[in-house]
């Protein structure tokens, strides 16, 4: 629980009480995952299945930043799925999944039918 997972979790809305229980655990040290779960457990037992998930998602990708041995992702490419947050420096949309959007649309006349035709076998 490192200073780069703290400012991750600072936008998320905690108890006064758990957000210095969170403060209070930041260190530099590395923990394998199990005895980290088993900490924060231990002492955030009232936390919210969302707050869980930010918290080890944070402390997953802080811990990945901070490895020495394998190279951080500059850019991630992807779908946006909220799953990818924080992973890379920067992220940045795959032009491939904009076209689902356009899939998702129901034009009602004839025309129209047509230009989304015609719009998705150029794109």
């Amino acid at each position: 629980m490192n200073e780069e997972a703290i400012g991750y979790l600072t936008g998320i809305l905690w108890s006064k009480k758990a957000w210095n229980i969170i403060q209070g655990r930041q260190s530099e040290q590395d923990w394998e995952e199990s005895e980290f779960v088993e900490r924060m457990e231990d002492s955030l037992s009232n936390m919210s299945k969302q707050q869980r998930k930010m918290l080890l998602d944070a402390a997953a990708v802080a811990a990945y930043h901070a490895q020495n041995d394998k190279s951080v992702e500059e850019v991630l490419v992807c779908d946006d799925a909220p799953q990818s947050n924080w992973r890379g420096i920067a992220m940045m949309l795959c032009w491939v999944h904009e076209g689902k959007h356009y899939k998702k649309v129901m034009p009602v006349s004839a025309l129209h039918c047509k230009l989304l035709d015609d719009f998705l076998k150029r794109f």
